[in-house]
């Protein structure tokens, strides 16, 4: 089973990805994470209570975050430090956000891609 950390779990991407991994008998969601101050945090999504602090990472294996590209900056420090799997559908990322995403990769594997679109990723 694969335990899944889900960053930007109350956004409409996030929200599909809780719902289908709950379905799924592979899965397991070990975190549901939030930005702060949002009325979501504290409450209950499934059997956990939505989060706003990443330290929770360190019980998953692989963390999905589709978030703002500020935000996903951020993750990216505890991806590398908790040594975790990275999915990642944030757009928006600058060159600097750009180039962390390429550094963390030499740390931790990371499938990258802004626009998760079926259209979009069948011309790859």
């Amino acid at each position: 089973m694969i335990k899944l950390g889900i960053a930007g779990v109350c956004g409409r991407m996030g929200r599909r990805i809780f719902e289908l991994a709950s379905l799924d008998k592979d899965f397991e969601i070990s975190l549901a994470l939030e930005r702060k101050g949002i009325p979501q945090i504290g409450k209950e999504i499934g059997k956990l209570k939505i989060s706003s602090s990443p330290d929770g990472l360190f019980l998953v294996d692989v963390f999905v975050d589709f978030t703002t590209a500020d935000a996903s900056e951020v993750n990216l420090d505890y991806v590398a430090r908790y040594k975790k799997a990275l999915v990642l559908g944030t757009t928006g990322l600058n060159d600097k956000q750009l180039k962390k995403v390429e550094d963390v990769s030499r740390i931790v594997p990371i499938v990258f891609s802004p626009n998760m679109s079926v259209g979009v990723n069948v011309l790859f």
